[in-house]
């Protein structure tokens, strides 16, 4: 949908349907009429056993909406609803303005990069300054950081000026510094924005409503992501309660059934005329005369109504909506304590980053029980450590559990060869660990590829299969829902082996670890509590 930008300023910069839009004064903010609404939307993949969406209707208003929800459950494809880049296969996805998407993944320079440093008006000084990005930044693309990387997407495309802004998980592998950055940058933003995360700081700091997706529909509820998730819980809390006490009604009902037709079989009983004689005329009317003042008729009309009773009350609690009730138990089984007495000793040293750059270290030693948390700021190299540490510790590679930040083709493939070979009993224990953590097993399993969050609870549950004496864990509540975080935090917790967390939530290396190997922004390691 081609419509006058928001932002506009001299020159031509590709649009989000491959042409080119022309852009005049882009300095000057002003509000247009954009629209964006859902009407009656169904859409399903062919590999989906049910349809992620089902008659969904929504309407976007101007300013920011977060949309949150479980792993698989469609959120990422509903931004690729609204940005036009699937269709809906029932229903209408109306769309006024230009719409710009940003995946989750930075794999070349944003189109726009060039035209975005070329400019010399205030409102691209201003944007870059509050992303903190400068024109080296698209020579050095190929060493840069996921953090980098994201922040000059996100430039580029807001310089561009759409109307509607979708993102899908702007801060994943962003330390706080630079999320603070995007936050500010985003505020800049005066369009409908729609973003998909898991970051609860984001979604607290940026939107003003969230769109709660699940089980094929979705619930736009008013305010930050902590009172959508309360009004939420609370509407969770009454439709239990009130399921429960339907059910409890239904079991009175059913035992008052009981009680009338073991009454019924009593007044039968009594009253029958089976032993009497053929012949006995007197003694059938007695019994006819006796149903009568017995009232027998009356027990039979009883237990009807109840039947009758006991099947509406039925029918009413099959057609209430179950909440949602999610059981997070993982457990890694076969996780235990390397015998050895260290699993790393490395004299003081240092690695080249590349560009001139090194990560100097005083010395690292790894014991079998040691919980380490690696911090740094987006670049300082913590990726690279690990990577240059991987060879060096005094294990087998398969008893290692190495989770890096992204699991990419060659990864996800290995992933698929090894489920389908895998026999039933480790198969179904498997799709109980994707089920805990919160994700449809029969999706996961039918699917010809997997959401970033599907992948990382695959690739978990493979390994609750193989003995472990160390888990390296490079990002590892990215692309994971709230709750799932919470269980892989739990989970962690409890394994007798050596960790090593590189992580930006400062909250979960917390509450695991009790060692930090920090790097600095002079590229010096620190090591203490």
């Amino acid at each position: 949908c081609a419509a006058t930008p928001r932002f506009i300023c001299p020159g031509v910069f590709p649009d989000s349907n491959g042409g080119q839009t022309p852009h005049a004064n882009r300095a000057i903010l002003r509000p247009m009429a954009a629209e964006l609404s859902f009407s009656r939307v169904s859409f399903e993949y062919p590999t989906c056993a049910e349809p992620l969406f089902r008659g969904l209707t929504v309407r976007f208003s101007e300013g920011w909406t977060g949309i949150v929800g479980p792993n698989g459950g469609g959120k990422t494809t509903l931004l690729h609803l609204a940005a036009g880049r699937l269709a809906p296969e029932e229903g209408t996805v109306r769309r006024v303005g230009r719409c710009d998407l940003c995946a989750q993944t930075d794999d070349a320079p944003p189109a726009a990069a060039e035209a975005f440093f070329s400019s010399y008006d205030a409102e691209a000084y201003a944007v870059r300054e509050a992303f903190a990005v400068d024109e080296t930044m698209l020579t050095r693309w190929p060493t840069l950081s996921f953090g980098e990387r994201r922040r000059l997407t996100l430039a580029a495309t807001l310089f561009t000026g759409p109307d509607i802004l979708c993102l899908d998980e702007p801060t994943n592998h962003l330390d706080a510094e630079t999320r603070d950055r995007i936050i500010r940058g985003l505020r800049r933003f005066r369009g409908i924005g729609l973003v998909v995360s898991h970051d609860r700081t984001l979604l607290d700091a940026l939107c003003t409503r969230c769109l709660f997706v699940a089980d094929g529909g979705a619930t736009l509820r008013p305010g930050r992501y902590d009172e959508g998730r309360a009004q939420a819980e609370r509407e969770r809390a009454l439709a239990l309660d009130t399921l429960t006490e339907a059910q409890d009604r239904l079991r009175a009902a059913r035992s008052e059934l009981q009680r009338r037709r073991m009454a019924l079989q009593g007044a039968e009983a009594r009253d029958s005329k089976r032993k009497v004689s053929r012949q006995d005329h007197d003694a059938k009317a007695r019994i006819n005369a006796k149903r009568i003042t017995d009232g027998v008729g009356g027990f039979a009309g009883a237990v009807g109504q109840q039947v009758r009773k006991v099947g509406r009350m039925a029918r009413a609690i099959a057609a209430m909506e179950r909440p949602e009730s999610r059981r997070l138990l993982l457990t890694f089984p076969l996780a235990c304590r390397a015998e050895a007495n260290a699993l790393l000793t490395l004299p003081p040293g240092a690695f080249p980053l590349g560009e001139g750059r090194t990560v100097r270290h005083p010395g690292l030693l790894l014991r079998p029980g040691d919980r380490v948390a690696l911090t740094g700021a987006n670049g300082a190299g913590k990726s690279t450590l690990l990577e240059r540490l991987r060879p060096r510790f005094a294990l087998p590679p398969e008893r290692i559990l190495w989770l890096p930040q992204a699991l990419g083709p060659e990864a996800r493939a290995a992933m698929r060869r090894r489920l389908d070979a895998l026999p039933r009993e480790a198969f179904a224990k498997v799709m109980n660990v994707v089920a805990t953590l919160g994700s449809e097993p029969s999706r996961v399993a039918a699917a010809k590829d997997w959401s970033p969050g599907e992948a990382r609870k695959l690739f978990l549950g493979l390994r609750t299969l193989a003995p472990v004496a160390l888990m390296v864990m490079d990002e590892p509540t990215n692309h994971l829902d709230l709750p799932s975080v919470e269980c892989l935090e739990a989970a962690l917790a409890k394994v007798p082996c050596a960790l090593v967390l590189c992580s930006h939530d400062a909250v979960f290396l917390r509450r695991l670890c009790s060692l930090r190997w920090h790097i600095g922004h002079d590229g010096a390691v620190s090591v203490g509590p």
